[in-house]
């Protein structure tokens, strides 16, 4: 896919110029942007969600 450009309502513009200062990574616009349209595709049934691997860590021997 191309790059695309978008322009942002002012409301939303500052929104997200708030929450990139607020946050300890801060992380970029396009980070941001990216991640707010994965979620409303997935919720909307347009994408699915990551798979999440399964991970189970042992218990110690012993531990009953």
């Amino acid at each position: 896919m191309e790059p695309q450009t978008i322009n942002l309502p002012e409301p939303l513009a500052s929104a997200l110029l708030s929450y990139m200062r607020d946050r300890q990574d801060s992380p970029t616009p396009n980070i941001v942007i990216q991640a707010a349209v994965e979620e409303f595709l997935t919720q909307r049934g347009y994408l699915s969600p990551p798979k999440k691997h399964l991970q189970i860590t042992p218990a110690s021997r012993g531990s009953g």
